[in-house]
């Protein structure tokens, strides 16, 4: 790096010819000139090196094809693997996506203009509220469940009133679009403190003295502990999932009430911009 720097000052500064850098920093006239050429110092790229478990790719794949859930262990005794059970590992579990297919309780597809999420966040600093007065008031975020674009807007207060119309400001400055469909989650905790006590046998998550969520606590760590009735309904949306597959009848047995957006216009005055109809006397 450091004749690479050298040979295109003594270039470009002095004015040097090829061959007596070459001659003053003892290298080649070949790597003068390619050193001029570059745009970047040369570094050393070690060459991606495979894994020993290459070779046993084919039988892995044969094996995760007819049984997708099979451990790596039992994988190992059925191809005759010798080797470290870490790299085996590694090699099973890059493959067996390909084979185990999508989770319909895993993985949610959202179409354009669909869902907006909505939550509110806390922020950790004060900022001026005018006549001498500080405080934190609360930011109203919505995300684009499809694409991800994120809007946020700061609210005096977390009343419907400031939330409704900070939506529509949302809605309307920074998206340019209604959604189908505005999600909160939880709306009794939005923009509230959440207590977490934890005693030997329970943890216990309560907003303003209210139990949002209980579990038996886990003493093991690096665990992820799911609400069982989550459980149970994963367990039947799959059941769902596989009887659409093979051409079931399904029909929800939730219906969730949806009002017009269009009553909001009516709630904050917007005038009805849309084109009417011309009447026209033909005699």
């Amino acid at each position: 790096m450091d004749n690479w720097a050298e040979i295109r000052r003594l270039r470009a500064v002095e004015g040097m010819p090829i061959k007596a850098i070459a001659r003053h920093l003892g290298v080649a006239r070949n790597t003068v000139r390619a050193a001029l050429v570059a745009d970047t110092p040369p570094k050393y790229e070690r060459a991606m090196r495979g894994s020993i478990a290459d070779v046993f790719e084919p039988q892995i794949c044969a094996l995760l094809r007819g049984t997708p859930t099979m451990p790596a262990t039992v994988i190992a005794r059925r191809i005759g693997w010798g080797n470290s059970m870490s790299v085996l590992r590694a090699k099973v579990a890059e493959l067996r996506p390909l084979f185990t297919g999508v989770d319909p309780t895993d993985r949610t597809v959202y179409e354009p203009g669909e869902i907006v999420q909505c939550d509110l966040w806390m922020p950790n600093s004060d900022v001026a509220l005018g006549h001498g007065r500080v405080g934190r008031p609360p930011v109203l975020t919505m995300v684009s469940a499809w694409c991800g674009f994120m809007m946020a807007l700061m609210v005096p207060s977390k009343t419907i009133g400031d939330l409704l119309e900070g939506m529509w400001r949302l809605l309307r400055d920074s998206l340019g679009a209604v959604p189908a469909m505005l999600v909160w989650d939880h709306e009794s905790a939005i923009g509230r403190m959440i207590e977490l006590r934890a005693s030997l046998h329970d943890v216990t998550a309560t907003c303003q003295g209210e139990p949002v969520a209980t579990h038996e606590r886990c003493w093991a760590s690096r665990q992820v502990v799911t609400d069982p009735a989550h459980i149970v309904r994963a367990q039947e949306l799959r059941d769902e999932h596989d009887a659409i597959r093979v051409g079931a009848n399904h029909r929800s047995a939730h219906l969730v009430p949806l009002r017009d957006l269009a009553g909001y216009d009516e709630l904050f005055g917007v005038p009805d911009l849309r084109p009417r109809p011309r009447l026209e006397v033909v005699s």
